[in-house]
């Protein structure tokens, strides 16, 4: 049976570049792929990539880049 996430958005996400496990592009994709609307990635104390910024606009979900300290 597939994954079906509880919620449609999630608003604390981390990336390889903090504790996460995947790249942001790949996060992404494995988001849209669930079917999520919102994300926000939450890494700490670094900003996100540019790319997540080119991403966002590519996607029918919303991508929320944003710095935790």
């Amino acid at each position: 049976m597939p994954y079906k996430p509880n919620y449609l958005c999630d608003l604390y996400c981390h990336t390889n570049r903090s504790d996460g496990n995947d790249e942001p592009a790949e996060l992404i994709e494995k988001a849209a792929k669930l079917g999520m609307k919102v994300i926000a990635i939450t890494d700490y104390d670094i900003v996100p990539p540019r790319d997540v910024k080119k991403r966002k606009e590519d996607r029918s979900m919303q991508v929320c880049p944003q710095l935790r300290h």
